[in-house]
Parts: C-alpha cells; structure tokens; sequence
C-alpha cells in the first residue's frame, strides 16, 4: 500500500487493538484520513509459546510483576492483545453500561451478528472428555456452566488445538488486525505506522489543544507527526502513561486489572482428559460477588503454575511421579480500582479484603467442582494473581468526559479500557468493539 504520512491526517490513532482498529474501520468509513501508529510489529502468529512469548508480549511485563507480585499479560503487536486472546465475547452487563452511561445493546448485537459470534457446536464437546467432566461435575453442584459466545470461526477451529492464546494459525479466530486491514483496504483507506512508540501528545502554544504527537524507535519517520485529533487506544496500561508525559497527572491513578487464579486439580484415572480453555463459564456470581468461574485445559492449568514456581516444582512434580492427570479451572474477579501506574509504567496493584474475599469465593467453588469431578482433594494447587484486563486509568469523569475527550486537553481522546469506571469482570473485546463504534459513529469531529 502506498505511503499516505505526508498527506494532512485528520485522525491520529495510537494503539491497533479492538479499540483503535474499530475507531479507525469507523473514521475511514466517514471519509476521515487516518494514520494509525503502533509499537509492536505484525508477527505471523501460530508459531508456538516460547515464540509468541518472544516476540508478541510485552516482555518487561510478563516476566516481571506489580510491586505487589501480580502478573499480567499484555501483547504489544499488531491488533494488540487481542492477537493472543482466548477469543470468548461476554455481553456487557446491564449495570456496567449505566456506569459507562451507554446503551450498548444495538452495536453489541450488531457485533455479534457481523462477527457471527456464537458457542462452540455441541459436537466439539465429544472430544473433550475433561471438560465434560467439569461440566457435569458443576451440575451436581447446582452451579450452571454455559458455553460461551466465541471470537471463533468453528468451521475452521481444529478442537483439538486449543493454542488460542499463542496465536491462531489457521486464521479461525478473530483479531483486531482483521478491522486494521479492512480499514487499510477501504477507499483511501488508513496509513500504519509500526515498530514506533508514541512518547506524547503535542498541543498548541496555549496547551490547550492536541495537533499531534511526538514518537520514537522509528529513524525512517520525523519524531513529530500532526493531525487535527488524537485518539489514544493504547490499553489500560499504554493510555496513561502517554497521558502523563503529556501532563495530564490524573491518568493512571486509578488501576484494575481482572486478576485470575487458577486452580488444578490431579484424578488417578487415566486421561488424557481433553478440553479447550475458556469454552464454559458460570457468571451466576458475577453481579454479587464479583467473580467468575470457568474452565481450563489440564495442560494450561499445569503450565500456568510455572508462572509460581514454588507451587510448580512442590506440587506439579510430585503429583506427575505419582501417574496422576490434571483438570484445570479459573477464578476471575472485578478487582477494585485501588491500583496505579506511573508515567514509566510502573505498577502498584493491592488487592483489597473485598477482593481476596471474592478470589476465595471462586477458588472454593473450583476446588469443589474438581473433587467432584474426581480430584484427589490434596492435588490441588492454585496459581494466583494473573492480570489479564488492565483499565480504569483514564476513567471517565476524571480523565475524559462522557464523550471520552480529555477534560484538559481539547481534540485529545481515549477509547479503551482506560476510560471504563470501574472492572466489569470478564473478557472486554466485544464491550470495547460495541463501545467504539457507537462512539466514533457519533463523534463530532471536522
């Protein structure tokens, strides 16, 4: 595609996720010349962990933690996280849109109708003899298992695969880079920038209105580029720290993340108990106590205890020696928005009583589930504290204001889930699509 950055932007979007891919797809749609920039690189996906690891992930993160030990995962490449997704869609909640202050109905069912979202088939579930057990085992419980809305293409889904969250290779599931091109290949269609990092946003001699944006890591573009709006979708960890460094002290202040832990369990009956992740949830607690309980592959609730090596070598290691076969689950939370991040990204995340309460709860319900299930009730093991959904650092009404515009900085806006006001508990992506496309529909823009 030819080079459009000399051309006069209209839009400068940071951030090639579900938000600013949407933002972009609907801002090309109305004729706005756009120029997307993005840190990462467009890495094929597919090839494995260790691969996605090293070349997707935000490595800085993933190998270390907030100053209290939580870990979180954030891609930073093409299309964002969303690249590596486990590619579940949850409906946002009623409550949650009223503390957003949208109605979100009519661009979530447009959504789901376009992206054909929808469960796995019934079919699928034969070969997943683990899952099945988990299943019914929560049944016997009174707890309801769902299958869930899915980012999946199942006519292309091998079943058998479950290496979502290390890059689809088959192109069966739905990622941001799918908007990002379309909206390239739209008539005069976007500019994208990669392999470059946006430091600021530029203003006007007053400082009182965004014109662009300074980056850096990138010798073959100037360090200063110019639009008439700035829209950031850099993720509830990249918005802040860009709005800080541009001034605005407020961002980041606020912090959630989603925390998960997961929970495995060993049976002494042969397996090789198959599954997909994230396939069955129960959200039957999420209003109440603000959890979420789900399914896990065996194999990724094993591996994620690497993540903790205590636990790992003192349990994994011991129960492997003694023939046993896993079965795996989680616990998600809406953490509260106690935590920060700093203008270099630094991050403070306490968990508050609330929250440890509610992670109990869930992991209580999971160690239930998988001795039902036909766990040896002293395999368990839990590997805690993994962030997954970072937001809350921009958050409408002291950040930006209801139409997502920064309250400082006029023609600055922030589209992710920095501007959420609180958690909502469960996988953001088709909030985020609906969110973005209701708002950049009607953003008033020259």
């Amino acid at each position: 595609m030819a080079k459009k950055r000399d051309r006069k932007q209209e839009v400068i979007i940071v951030g090639t996720g579900p938000s600013g891919a949407t933002a972009a797809l609907e801002l090309v749609k109305r004729g706005k010349k756009v120029l997307m920039i993005e840190t990462g690189i467009e890495d094929p996906l597919g090839r494995g962990i260790f691969h996605t690891y090293k070349n997707l992930y935000d490595k800085h993160l993933f190998f270390s933690r907030s100053k209290e030990g939580i870990i979180i995962d954030r891609a930073l490449t093409l299309g964002g996280s969303s690249a590596v997704f486990s590619g579940n869609a949850f409906r946002p909640t009623k409550s949650f849109q009223d503390d957003l202050g949208l109605d979100l109905e009519p661009t979530v069912q447009e959504t789901i109708d376009e992206l054909k979202l929808a469960p796995f088939p019934n079919e699928f579930m034969k070969g997943w003899n683990g899952t099945q057990r988990l299943v019914a085992a929560a049944d016997t419980l009174g707890i309801n298992f769902l299958p869930q809305l899915k980012f999946i293409d199942p006519s292309r889904c091998n079943p058998k695969c479950d290496s979502c969250m290390s890059g689809c290779s088959i192109n069966a599931r739905w990622t941001a880079r799918d908007y990002v091109r379309k909206a390239m290949a739209w008539p005069n269609g976007i500019d994208l920038i990669m392999n470059t990092t946006v430091e600021e946003v530029l203003m006007d001699n007053n400082n009182k209105r965004a014109i662009g944006v300074r980056v850096s890591g990138n010798k073959d573009i100037p360090e200063k580029l110019y639009a008439d709006t700035v829209i950031l979708a850099a993720g509830g960890m990249g918005s802040p720290t860009i709005l800080q460094k541009s001034g605005i002290e407020e961002a980041g202040k606020s912090f959630f993340m989603d925390p998960m832990d997961v929970v495995v369990g060993f049976t002494k009956e042969k397996g090789p108990w198959k599954a997909m992740t994230f396939t069955h949830a129960c959200e039957d607690f999420e209003e109440s106590d603000h959890f979420m309980i789900g399914n896990v592959k065996g194999e990724g609730a094993w591996l994620s205890q690497m993540m903790r090596l205590k636990p790992f070598f003192k349990n994994i290691l011991k129960f492997q020696k003694r023939g046993l076969y896993s079965m795996g689950m989680f616990t998600k939370i809406a953490d509260e928005n106690k935590g920060s991040i700093d203008a270099k990204g630094r991050m403070s995340k306490p968990m508050t009583d609330n929250d440890m309460r509610n992670m109990k709860k869930g992991d209580d319900l999971c160690t239930r589930i998988l001795i039902e299930a036909g766990c040896e009730p002293d395999t368990i093991s839990i590997s805690t504290m993994i962030g997954g959904h970072p937001g809350g650092t921009a958050a409408i009404g002291t950040v930006v204001d209801q139409n997502f515009e920064s309250l400082k900085i006029k023609n600055l806006y922030v589209c992710d889930t920095s501007v959420f006001p609180r958690s909502p508990g469960s996988p953001p992506v088709l909030t985020l699509i609906a969110m973005v496309k209701k708002w950049a529909r009607e953003l008033d823009i020259a």
